[in-house]
């Protein structure tokens, strides 16, 4: 038994540190391991979006021989695409596993990092909607603007459902009208959306027609009623009468109501013959561009014929 230990024991000594560093060096060879930065990415059905931020890498830990792991920066890994076609809108929760990944150069994926994701997919849909035009200041002093007129009256925006749906109008970028006299018709683009929003296709320039006009007023004043010539046997019952008038404020402003009169012409009185009768007067001194509305009451106007006159009088001498 002692002659099997000691015959060729140089031999069997080298043999034995021979295999020693043989396992060493295996061993050494298949459990080195390495991080790389591995590009991800993940496919979706072409109506869904996601919501959430996805990293446009992953860690993975590669396991194989130590001199394929020194040579690494002079190769390119094969990208982790994760297939997710089938993931419908809502919260998905993801596993990325070492296994999904392929090998690459005789190198074996053993660990992913981060090893779970949480995504929020939702269904992109396109929505036509209102554009408003955004308008600033004012125009000059007696004019007004009126409601814009756009054309086109919408666009077409497309993104996720939830999104969308929370869009009531675009808006136009600035339009400055200050102290303008005279109608506008800017030619103007719209405000950026926010991404995940996009419009569809080129974002048309918006024409926008802006209709200024001048201020209309009223005044009302107290406007004496007179005659237009004297006419023997009338006599005016009312004095005077509230008038109200409309125009261009630049007009109303420097109109000087003691120039207005209420005349009741010799023409409305030659259409009666006695008695009292309400007249609608004519009024007269209203500067060019105004109009009357209203007068309260009307001109009452009592007219006896001077024969009548002269009977009454002999009556009451008897």
């Amino acid at each position: 038994m002692r002659k099997i230990f000691i015959e060729n024991f140089r031999l069997k000594l080298f043999s034995l540190f021979t295999a020693i560093v043989m396992y060493f060096l295996i061993s050494v060879e298949i459990g080195t391991t390495k991080v790389v930065d591995v590009p991800f990415q993940i496919n979706l059905a072409p109506d869904i979006l996601h919501m959430s931020e996805i990293p446009s890498t992953v860690k993975v830990t590669y396991q194989g021989p130590l001199a394929t792991l020194r040579s690494w920066n002079e190769r390119t890994p094969m990208p982790y695409i994760l297939d997710l076609r089938d993931q419908g809108p809502g919260t998905a929760q993801i596993t990325l596993a070492p296994e999904q990944i392929p090998s690459f150069a005789g190198l074996k994926p053993v660990q992913v990092m981060p090893s779970h994701l949480q995504l929020q997919l939702d269904r992109q849909v396109e929505r036509r909607v209102p554009v408003t035009a955004h308008i600033v200041g004012e125009p000059a002093n007696g004019y007004i603007r009126d409601d814009a007129i756009l054309n086109p009256e919408t666009v077409i925006i497309t993104g996720p459902s939830t999104e969308v749906n929370q869009i009531d109008a675009i808006f136009t970028k600035v339009i400055d009208i200050e102290g303008a006299t005279i109608d506008l018709k800017p030619e103007v683009e719209l405000k950026p959306i926010n991404y995940p929003l996009q419009f569809k296709g080129q974002p048309p320039k918006i024409t926008v027609m802006i209709p200024i006009n001048e201020e209309l007023i009223k005044k009302s004043a107290r406007v004496p009623i007179v005659f237009e010539n004297d006419f023997p046997g009338a006599r005016l019952k009312t004095r005077s009468a509230s008038v109200t008038v409309r125009g261009p404020k630049r007009i109303i402003d420097k109109m000087d109501v003691k120039k207005l009169r209420l005349v009741v012409s010799a023409e409305d009185l030659s259409s009666i013959s006695s008695g009292t009768v309400a007249f609608e007067p004519e009024l007269q001194g209203v500067p060019e561009g105004a109009y009357i509305i209203s007068t309260l009451p009307s001109a009452v106007v009592e007219y006896i014929p001077q024969k009548a006159k002269s009977t009454q009088k002999r009556r009451r001498g008897k």
